[in-house]
């Protein structure tokens, strides 16, 4: 693991509907800007026959707020834009003396 640098974020809360036809609908909530420890990067590839999909997996480190608690109850419910990418949280960790909460989160590439 190298060394974890502080970069800003944004959070932002996705709820999800259906319209009056039926169509599953995504919205997104505003944007709260904070700050993450950065600190592993994963690039994979996986070749599906004539597909091939790019995953990028970062870590993140979060101090204990309200919010963060949040993301870790509920992670499905959020999207992390890190770089102007947006990530989905796969997993987390909580740290014993609950001061910090380390988020895996995933982007996909086409």
């Amino acid at each position: 693991m190298g060394i974890a640098q502080l970069y800003p974020i944004e959070v932002a809360q996705i709820t999800r509907g259906v319209d009056s036809r039926g169509n599953n609908t995504q919205v997104e909530s505003n944007r709260i800007k904070c700050g993450a420890y950065y600190g592993d990067n994963r690039n994979t590839i996986t070749i599906e026959g004539e597909e091939r999909v790019y995953q990028d997996t970062i870590e993140l480190s979060m101090r204990y707020t309200p919010l963060v608690h949040n993301m870790m109850m509920n992670p499905s419910a959020y999207v992390i834009y890190f770089r102007g990418e947006g990530y989905r949280v796969n997993d987390n960790v909580e740290s014993k003396d609950r001061m910090s909460i380390t988020f895996t989160c995933f982007r996909n590439a086409p």
